[in-house]
C-alpha cells in the first residue's frame, strides 16, 4: 500500500497525529467532565468495561435530559426523519430555457438520495453526533454502504473521545484523525482491499475476537487537492483511498479563536450543572 503523493512518509504522518494528540490531551478533562455531568452513558474518556454503570454520580438530571432533547430538536427541525429537508434546483448560471428540464432531473435526484438516506442508518447515527455538538463538538464519517443493498451510503458516528483534530485552516476542519479500537477479525470486512502486513495476518489468523488500535484519518492533500483516507497499524500503513470532498464531517458550536475545538452548551453552563448536582446531593444525604 502507498502513501497518496503529497502527504509525506509515515514518520511524518505519526508527528502530524502527535501534535493533534496533543492538543486533544489539552481538552481531554474539560470533555471528559462534561460528559460525565450531561452524557455518562457516551463517557469512554475513561476505560470502561461494557454494560457498565456509567451514572451513579449523577444526582440531577437536569443536562442529562436537556442534552437529549438539545439533539432531538436540531435533528427534528433541520433533518427529520422520512422527510425531504432540502431540495436540489438550478442555480443562476443555468440558461432560463433550460431550468424546468435541469429541475426536474435535480428533483428526480433530490429524491433518489432521500431513498437512500431514509433507508440508511442516518437517523441512528447523527443523534449521537449532535450530542457530542452539545459538549463542542460532533463529528460523522460518510462511506460506501458494499454491506447490503438497501442504501448506498452508510454513516458512523466519531465519538468526541476518538476524535483529534489538526488546526483548522481559515475556519474550516479539514484534517481528522481517529484513533479507534476494532477487531482484528473485523479489519479485512472494513477496509476489504487492506494492505496487511505478515505479523498483523498472524493475529487475526490467531485471534480474530482480539482487539487492535487503528489512526484513521481524512486530511486534505494540498498538492492533489484531494481529501486522502489513510489507516495506519502502529507504523504501517494498511489503507489508503483518495476523495474529491471529505468523508469524516466535523461541525463545531461556538469557537474560540485559535481554538481547534467548540464549546457547546454543556460547557458554557457547566457551573451551573455542578451546582445543581452537588445541591441535590447534599440534599439527599441530610435527608
Amino acid at each position: 500500500m502507498k502513501i497518496p503523493d503529497g502527504l509525506g512518509t509515515i514518520p511524518e504522518l505519526l508527528k502530524r497525529f502527535g501534535s493533534a494528540s496533543a492538543r486533544y490531551e489539552s481538552w481531554r478533562s474539560l470533555h471528559r467532565e462534561a460528559m460525565d455531568f450531561a452524557a455518562p452513558q457516551r463517557e469512554t474518556f475513561n476505560i470502561h468495561s461494557q454494560g457498565e454503570r456509567k451514572n451513579r454520580f449523577i444526582y440531577d438530571s437536569t443536562a442529562v435530559n436537556g442534552l437529549q432533547q438539545f439533539g432531538a430538536r436540531i435533528q427534528g427541525s433541520m433533518m427529520p426523519s422520512w422527510q425531504h429537508w432540502m431540495n436540489l434546483v438550478s442555480g443562476d448560471k443555468i440558461p432560463e430555457e433550460e431550468k424546468e428540464g435541469v429541475d426536474k432531473a435535480l428533483k428526480d435526484a433530490t429524491d433518489t438520495f432521500f431513498s437512500h438516506i431514509n433507508h440508511s442508518n442516518f437517523s441512528t447515527e447523527i443523534t449521537p453526533s449532535l450530542t457530542d455538538l452539545g459538549v463542542g463538538t460532533g463529528c460523522i464519517l460518510v462511506e460506501e454502504n458494499d454491506f447490503d443493498e438497501t442504501s448506498a451510503i452508510k454513516f458512523t458516528n466519531i465519538p468526541l473521545a476518538e476524535l483529534f483534530i489538526e488546526m483548522p485552516a481559515r475556519g474550516a476542519i479539514k484534517n481528522v484523525w481517529r484513533k479507534q479500537k476494532v477487531q482484528a477479525g473485523n479489519i479485512p470486512l472494513t477496509w476489504p482491499d487492506a494492505d496487511i502486513p505478515d505479523n498483523l495476518q498472524k493475529m487475526i489468523d490467531k485471534d480474530p475476537l482480539s482487539e487492535v488500535e487503528v489512526l484513521n484519518a481524512m486530511l486534505f492533500n494540498v498538492k492533489s487537492k484531494m481529501y486522502d483516507q489513510v489507516v495506519i497499524w502502529k507504523k504501517e500503513l494498511i489503507y489508503a483511498q483518495s476523495f474529491s470532498k471529505r468523508r469524516m464531517i466535523c461541525f463545531r458550536w461556538s469557537v474560540t479563536p485559535g481554538e481547534a475545538y467548540g464549546r457547546g452548551p454543556v460547557i458554557q453552563s457547566l457551573p451551573d450543572i455542578r451546582t445543581a448536582n452537588k445541591i441535590v446531593e447534599f440534599t439527599l444525604s441530610n435527608a
